[in-house]
């Protein structure tokens, strides 16, 4: 549960996933004071992405890692993305990036629509691998660096 509630009399309560916080109406001066108190918790604890496992990501078939979920820092923002390793036509190894966005612009349906191109990505790789044809990477580079924003 996310966002303020009135839990008693006293005061509120701010929660963002598993972190909470009260805010006593007391301490804080008035109900109003501890309402914007609790707001600005709620602004300084951004709503974390979902977070799914490498293992219930990965295809059932095939070799390697498979889909992985990626949180890098950089600048001192957390930046969060799928990535799908894979072997190009040449058996060398490769990754391909799938960008959510950063702790800042970061949203659920973004998360899933990176998690829906990496999974159609190794999808097609795999598809490659086993029966032939042309590789993922080499005719559809346009569409999978579309599906990547």
């Amino acid at each position: 549960m996310n966002g303020i509630t009135y839990p008693c009399s006293t005061g509120c309560q701010a929660r963002r996933g598993a972190l909470s916080a009260y805010f006593s109406y007391a301490k804080h001066g008035g109900k109003l004071k501890a309402h914007a108190a609790a707001q600005a918790w709620l602004e300084a604890h951004p709503v974390q992405p979902l977070k799914v496992s490498a293992k219930d990501a990965a295809p059932t078939r095939g070799s390697g890692k498979g889909i992985v979920y990626k949180e890098t820092i950089h600048r001192g923002i957390t930046h969060y993305a799928w990535a799908v390793a894979y072997r190009d036509p040449a058996g060398r190894a490769r990754n391909r990036t799938f960008f959510i966005g950063s702790e800042n612009t970061w949203t659920s349906a973004r998360e899933r629509a990176a998690h829906r191109a990496a999974k159609d990505f190794r999808l097609a790789y795999e598809h490659w691998r086993i029966h032939g044809g042309v590789h993922p990477d080499d005719t559809n580079n346009h569409y999978w660096s579309a599906k990547e924003h």
